[in-house]
């Protein structure tokens, strides 16, 4: 469990998203040029896998059969891809109210944490999800 007393220190520092995927969206794939950097010097041995299911009603008999799949390769990719989530901390204070008809959220990346991110040379974005 991601609250388990005993799991890795790690995974409590800096985390990065490897793959995301939400209800509505659309199959993503890197471009053939590009993958996400996997493993290496410095790298945690472990992934934490996240899955968030919505059962308001708390009905019984629901199944899952969904499903992620990865691929990897010892061969390198000309670019580095990543993915990059802006403005959205995962919390209460983030839920839209009911019956709104507009909600504006705002959220802000500091210097520090573009300058130490980011490279020098700025990024290239080739998509966006939801």
């Amino acid at each position: 469990p991601c609250d388990w007393k005993m799991k890795p220190r790690k995974l409590n520092y800096c985390r990065h998203v490897l793959a995301a995927w939400a209800m509505g969206a659309e199959p993503f794939f890197y471009p053939a040029d590009a993958g996400s950097p996997l493993g290496g010097e410095g790298s945690s041995r472990f992934l934490r896998l996240e899955v968030h299911y919505h059962n308001p009603l708390l009905l019984s008999g629901r199944r899952d059969s969904s499903g992620i799949r990865l691929w990897y390769t010892p061969s390198l990719r000309r670019f580095d891809a990543g993915i990059m989530e802006l403005g959205l901390v995962y919390t209460p204070v983030m839920a839209i109210p009911p019956r709104q008809p507009s909600f504006q959220l705002t959220g802000y990346c500091t210097a520090k944490c573009t300058q130490t991110a980011l490279p020098v040379g700025g990024i290239h974005i080739f998509a966006s999800q939801l």
